[in-house]
Order: structure tokens, then sequence, then C-alpha cells
């Protein structure tokens, strides 16, 4: 009887750590926050996706770029902890401008180059003068380029590198 008793103590204290590192998790998940998340189920055109939190949050699969598979691991962004009927809401759309955001952050403060494509000619102060290029770079964001630092070479047609 006695060896039941500690038996009952080891489960009681093994279930409130269990607890705990429950209500850990939950502290650890906020608003706006990119987590990796397993996708779990896939139904119609709403996914379920595992981040760690009391209940599965969904997204739409049109927020996808290439559509996941069950037991695939995507980033998603936490757009609300708390969203209707107590689910965490979810974006991968978000999730990725974030980390495009962030990469892009990190080349700027590291000074690292980064690709882009010259879209468009930006006029100076002067109607005849052109400053620069307006430059497409990853993930929509859009960038300058000044004319001096377009071509290693004098660049005499202008519209050329478009």
């Amino acid at each position: 009887m006695d060896n039941k008793k500690i038996v009952d103590m080891n489960e009681e204290g093994s279930q409130s750590q269990l607890q705990e590192k429950y209500l850990q998790t939950l502290d650890t998940i906020e608003d706006g926050c990119v987590l990796q998340g397993t996708v779990a189920q896939i139904v119609g055109d709403t996914v379920f996706v595992d981040v760690g939190y009391k209940s599965e949050g969904r997204l739409s699969l049109n927020d996808f770029d290439n559509p996941p598979n069950v037991g695939d691991v995507v980033s998603v962004l936490v757009v609300k902890k708390e969203g209707r009927g107590g689910q965490i809401q979810l974006s991968s759309k978000l999730a990725n401008e974030k980390n495009t955001a962030n990469k892009l952050e990190e080349a700027f403060n590291t000074k690292q180059p980064v690709e882009g494509k010259f879209v468009s000619v930006i006029k100076g102060k002067e109607e005849d003068k052109i400053s620069g290029y307006e430059v497409s770079l990853v993930g929509g964001y859009k960038g300058f380029c000044p004319l001096s630092k377009a071509d290693v070479n004098r660049i005499k047609k202008k519209k050329k590198l478009i």
C-alpha cells in the first residue's frame, strides 16, 4: 500500500511538471512572432498547423505559395494569439515577408550585396537628368540604385539596363 502512494505522488509530480512546461510554451508565443510548425491536417482549403500551442492554428491554403503536405514543417507568423473560438490565427505569407525583411536588413547591416532587377528609370530634380533606377528585390520589395553605382563603365544609354 505504501508503494502505491509513492507511485501516485510521482504521477502527480509528472503531471504538474507537464502542466508547467505547457504553460511556459504559452508564454513564449506572442503576436507577431515567426514560428516553425508542422502541418497537422488539410481540410478543403484550410490548413491546420501545430505550433505547440494549446490548439492548432488554422490558415487558408491560398496563404501558401506552394501547397504544403501533412507533416511538412512550415514557417508561420502569429497574427493573433487568441482568435475566434480560441484558435491561434497564423499567416504563411506574412511570415515569408517578415523573413525577407529580416534578410534584407541583415544584408544592409553587414553591407552584403543583394540581387535585384532594374525595372524603371528615376528622374532627378532636373527633368532630363536621370538620377538612378528603381530596383525590384525579393519579396516584392523595391530599392534604389544611383546611376553612378549601376555599372563600372559610364552608361551612355540609360534605359538599356532596364
